[in-house]
């Protein structure tokens, strides 16, 4: 994988993570707030949905077009987001071999409708 993508993927990661559990006051409270805890577990798995995509795609792909242009922590918002089933798809393919194979095309789908290179980002928020 790119050096500067894994990076910058790491970066947004650590940030999501300090920002999740900056009101946490010790480890027990982190164990027992089962939301914060499906929280960290879905941004690992979007952060390996990229990853996984990225290599599947060797970076020259419509999903690194979308890095460039929206930036990673956009790209990994959308993906991360409560309301998207892209990880969904990822992972009940990945681990359960539940879904088609088309699960990339899936996700890449969902992306050009969340972030389409074809548009600016204003016309993308007037859109939302």
């Amino acid at each position: 994988m790119e050096k500067d993508i894994k990076q910058g993927l790491n970066v947004v990661l650590e940030e999501y993570i300090k920002g999740l559990t900056s009101k946490v006051t010790s480890v027990n409270d982190l164990a027992n707030d089962k939301e914060t805890v499906r929280k960290l577990n879905r941004a690992y798995d979007t952060k390996k949905c990229i990853e996984d995509l990225l290599e599947i795609y060797e970076f020259k792909s419509e999903l690194r077009a979308m890095i460039n242009k929206y930036g990673l922590a956009k790209v990994f918002a959308k993906l991360h987001n409560d309301n998207s089933d892209t990880v969904d798809i990822y992972l009940a393919d990945r681990f359960y071999g539940w879904y088609s194979d088309d699960w990339k095309s899936d996700v890449l789908k969902d992306l050009r409708f969340w972030l389409p290179l074809d548009k600016s980002e204003e016309e993308v928020e007037k859109m939302l």
